[in-house]
């Protein structure tokens, strides 16, 4: 099982298409094809970090009692 996660952050504001706080999120287990998805967090920095955190753990525990 593995995950990742990319966050973009622009001093300048974001755009339409990618608003500040916006994060991917990718899971995958060996011999499974991949899942993404977008997640737009509200709040300053430490905000987005600590939904960041907690949405990838969540996704790592679901993927996991699935597989039980």
């Amino acid at each position: 099982m593995g995950s990742g996660g990319e966050w973009h952050r622009r001093s300048g504001g974001g755009t339409p298409d990618k608003p500040l706080g916006t994060v991917w999120f990718a899971w995958q287990q060996r011999g499974a094809a991949a899942e993404v998805q977008r997640h737009c967090f509200a709040g300053d920095r430490e905000a987005v970090r600590r939904q960041t955190v907690a949405r990838a753990l969540q996704g790592l525990l679901q993927r996991l009692a699935e597989d039980e």
